[in-house]
């Protein structure tokens, strides 16, 4: 009778853990998914960018009637293989220089297809401020779930590692999420 009672405890603290288990690792999905979505997002509108910074350069370049050395840097994104992080910035520092370029040049301002694409372009930088932001606050709360004495369990069996933030402009170098 004893052997049966102490069975039986046995079975419902594993039945227990089992349950814990499958809610633990239900949320960790949960989070993996809306990571992995906004991220497969940021990569889409980074590629969006990446074409209508190419057609814009065309445009200064055939409007200003010369080889502008200032965009060699936007080359290497198309060759190397640089990370999406990389791509980001370089992307963010080229839009920059060409809105720059914009406001000192007159000739640009009344290419009609190279103000639609600027607006584009500012849309995409929009949404991909908010992509970021979103990335980063389900990245936050996963990197924060991980390092929870309950979930070490878990993150040592299924070999979850840590997500990176991805930096944009709307980020502060202190932030925590």
């Amino acid at each position: 009778m004893f052997f049966l009672i102490i069975s039986f405890i046995v079975i419902i603290i594993i039945f227990s853990f089992s349950i814990i288990f499958i809610i633990q690792n239900g949320k960790i999905k949960e989070l993996l998914l809306k990571i992995n979505l906004s991220y497969e997002k940021i990569k889409e509108n980074l590629n969006k960018k990446g074409e209508i910074v190419d057609r814009l350069i065309n445009i200064i370049q055939r409007e200003l009637k010369k080889e502008n050395k200032t965009f060699k840097k936007f080359k290497t994104i198309k060759s190397d293989k640089l990370s999406d992080y990389e791509i980001d910035k370089l992307l963010s520092e080229i839009s920059t220089l060409i809105n720059t370029m914009k406001e000192d040049n007159t000739k640009l301002s009344k290419v009609k297809s190279f103000d639609g694409l600027i607006s584009d372009m500012n849309e995409i930088d929009n949404s991909l401020v908010a992509l970021r932001t979103f990335y980063n606050k389900y990245a936050g709360y996963y990197n924060n779930l991980l390092t929870k004495k309950s979930y070490i369990i878990l993150k040592m069996l299924k070999k979850y590692k840590l997500k990176t933030f991805f930096e944009g402009k709307e980020l502060l170098k202190d932030t925590t999420i």
